[in-house]
């Protein structure tokens, strides 16, 4: 690694770096020096922890995180009339709420408006009601959390309802902390759902961490709830299942679900989506980059099933009919009337593994059924990933669906 070291006509040494691009904002000058005095080996250690400064402001700056933890770590190399302004100005806490608000904004490109939403619920409502419930504040400091904290948060969040269930909407997540125990078992939130919390949580302190909060990230030694087969968590619908469910629903709703089954978009996807021509053929298009989607690779085209064309013409106005909160309710409700077989692992996300199952099932090339379904890792569909089919290669294997 390169010391950035001089040695001076006095046999003293000095720093002299250049200012990164990416840290030019920061300073007016162009080179950053710094006296080290005469010992090599104390000058040597120096020059090396001015490095790691300057490589983390670098990367700080690059992921939008707040101008004065920045200048922080660049506090050897500015002057004293930038120190001191620095000082005068609200210290740098590491505080739960303000650490969420920095952490989701340096991930605002990276994630979908969708899970930042989830996220800043996790984070500005989830955590902040239960460090307070036990014993905390509402925005306690991330390094006063012990490990038993930890325990009894994870504890806590095993026990929390599913956010779809009226009853427990209306509720105020203080007053459902108070009666975990009348939560029935079904009602409670998938084991999925907890691991993701407590991944979220762990993303968060690591970010502590590197801001300089921490030293060590507890939530990393919280282990992860086990689960007996991930796969069978969610289930397709069958035929006759999928029959049952469009003869149960408003004509509206029949079909916004029959798209779903035959494009395996995502909810929020349907709701995002335009209909386009694309090489003369109909298709549903993702490829609007101002529209926050869950990956890179959702953004795709989806040719639109000749069973749909009929009345893709009105297409916005089934969308328009209802809401897609009201759209996953109805269906997961109406399918636990209809009491489908394993009806506890069947919901609206049923209709994109439907959608999958069916084409792999007819020995569709799993890279295109991969593209179609917007996956960001091909091993989700059980093969290499590769993109750039043709919209004719997409439609025949659409096709392949009854």
């Amino acid at each position: 690694m390169k010391t950035y070291l001089e040695k001076t006509k006095h046999n003293t040494f000095k720093y002299v770096r250049r200012v990164p691009k990416e840290l030019l904002e920061f300073t007016p000058n162009r080179r950053f020096r710094v006296s080290l005095g005469s010992n090599i080996l104390e000058a040597t250690q120096q020059a090396l922890e001015f490095n790691m400064s300057i490589d983390e402001a670098i990367q700080l700056s690059a992921l939008g995180v707040d101008r004065d933890t920045i200048l922080g770590k660049l506090e050897h190399f500015l002057g004293k009339e930038t120190a001191n302004s620095k000082a005068n100005k609200e210290p740098i806490t590491g505080t739960l709420k303000k650490l969420s608000s920095e952490y989701l904004s340096s991930q605002e490109d990276n994630i979908s408006a969708e899970e930042t939403r989830d996220k800043r619920y996790f984070y500005e409502v989830v955590c902040t009601t239960i460090f307070e419930h036990l014993g905390l504040s509402n925005n306690p400091d991330v390094a006063i959390i012990e490990y038993k904290h930890l325990l009894e948060f994870k504890s806590i969040i095993t026990q929390l309802p599913k956010r779809n269930i009226q009853r427990y909407r209306v509720m105020l997540l203080d007053d459902i902390l108070k009666h975990l125990s009348d939560i029935n078992d079904e009602d409670k939130i998938s084991v999925r759902t907890v691991n993701k919390y407590i991944k979220w949580l762990r993303a968060l302190l690591n970010f502590a961490m590197m801001l300089k909060h921490l030293e060590v990230n507890l939530a990393n030694s919280i282990p992860l709830q086990k689960t007996i087969n991930e796969k069978l968590q969610r289930l397709p619908l069958s035929d006759e299942e999928l029959q049952q469910l469009l003869a149960a629903v408003k004509p509206e709703m029949q079909y916004l679900l029959q798209i779903l089954s035959l494009t395996g978009m995502r909810l929020s996807e349907l709701y995002k989506c335009k209909v386009e021509e694309v090489d003369g053929i109909q298709c549903f298009s993702l490829l609007d980059k101002s529209v926050k989607l869950k990956t890179k690779s959702s953004y795709r085209i989806i040719p639109v099933h000749s069973y749909l064309l009929p009345q893709i013409d009105s297409f916005n106005q089934h969308r328009d009919g209802t809401t897609s909160n009201n759209l996953a309710r109805v269906t997961s409700n109406t399918i636990k009337l209809l009491k489908l077989h394993q009806s506890e692992k069947k919901s609206l996300y049923s209709l994109r593994h439907k959608f999958a199952t069916e084409l792999m099932q007819k020995g569709a090339d799993s890279s295109i059924v991969s593209e179609l379904l917007g996956h960001a890792h091909s091993t989700m569909t059980l093969s290499r990933y590769s993109t750039g089919f043709s919209v004719r290669q997409l439609r025949e294997v659409v096709e392949l669906l009854n």
